[in-house]
């Protein structure tokens, strides 16, 4: 049985620094295995979304260029440059920070 993790740490401290890839395009998903059946996703945007979390740095969100290109300016991304990217060559990545901060009409008339 399962037990909770902070009565495994006690007084300890834990930092997780996941790293997290994004990618936009077409996929195809099914469900495979007849003992076990698992719905599994296939296709080059699962394994450059691998890839885009497996080259990012710890704590950090990496998209590729197609996920950039569909987002809106609300969001921040960073350009980090070209990565080299296994199977891939080098591709354009950013990194996401979360959303811009806008200051509208409306909030500035509260201020």
């Amino acid at each position: 049985q399962g037990r909770r993790l902070s009565a495994v740490l006690g007084d300890k401290q834990l930092e997780l620094r996941i790293r997290i890839g994004l990618n936009s395009g077409r996929i195809r998903a099914g469900v495979v295995g007849l003992d076990k059946p698992r719905f599994k996703l296939f296709g080059d945007t699962v394994n450059t979304a691998s890839r885009m979390e497996s080259t990012s740095e710890p704590g950090c969100t990496q998209i590729s260029e197609s996920t950039r290109s569909i987002l809106s300016e609300e969001f921040d991304a960073q350009e980090r440059g070209w990565v080299e990217v296994k199977g891939k060559g080098a591709l354009r990545t950013y990194y996401l920070h979360g959303y811009n901060l806008v200051e509208t009409q409306d909030d500035s008339r509260m201020q």
